[in-house]
C-alpha cells in the first residue's frame, strides 16, 4: 500500500471487509438506492473518508464503484442522506481526488466476527473535470474486468 497517500490515516476496515461474502439484499431500500445506473468497478480501492464533525480520517476498500457512486464496507455507521468527505486514490489518479459523497443506504453486515455496515454511496458535486476523471476510470477498469477470466 502507499502510505504517503494515506498517511495518518485510522485503520478500520482492511482486509476483512474484502474477504466478505456478498451481503444479503436489504429490503428497507429501493432499487434504484441499491443500485446505480451504468457499469459498476469491482475492485477494492482504499478510500480515505471522515462525516461530519470527525477530524480523524478513517480508511477502508471499497466494494465497487461507478461513475455514480460506491460501496464501502467499514465500522462505523452512518445514516442515509449524511455527507463524507472522500478521498479516492486511484491509480490512474497522480494524487488522491477529494470529493463528497452522500450515503444513499445502509445494512448491517458480519466480517468474520465483526460486525461491520455497507453503505451505498453517492458522489455529489463533481467537478467537471474530476467527473471525467471518474468516468476515464471506471471504463479502463471495466474494460480489465471483461478481459479476466472468472472463477
Amino acid at each position: 500500500m502507499n502510505e504517503g497517500i494515506f498517511s495518518n490515516t485510522q485503520r478500520t476496515c482492511g482486509a476483512a471487509a474484502m474477504a466478505e461474502t456478498e451481503p444479503p439484499v436489504d429490503k428497507s431500500a429501493s432499487e434504484s438506492e441499491r443500485r446505480q445506473a451504468g457499469p459498476r468497478v469491482i475492485r477494492h480501492f482504499l478510500v480515505r473518508y471522515r462525516g461530519p464533525n470527525e477530524t480523524a480520517w478513517h480508511m477502508s476498500p471499497l466494494r465497487d464503484f461507478s461513475r455514480e457512486g460506491a460501496r464501502l464496507v467499514c465500522e462505523e455507521s452512518y445514516v442515509p442522506g449524511t455527507a463524507l468527505d472522500f478521498r479516492l486514490g486511484l491509480p490512474v489518479f497522480l494524487t488522491p481526488v477529494q470529493i463528497t459523497v452522500r450515503v444513499m443506504w445502509q445494512q448491517s453486515v458480519f466480517s468474520g466476527r465483526m460486525q461491520m455496515t455497507e453503505h451505498g454511496m453517492s458522489f455529489t458535486e463533481l467537478e467537471p473535470a474530476v467527473q471525467q476523471t471518474i468516468d476515464e476510470a471506471v471504463k479502463r477498469f471495466v474494460k480489465l474486468q471483461q478481459r479476466e477470466p472468472t472463477t
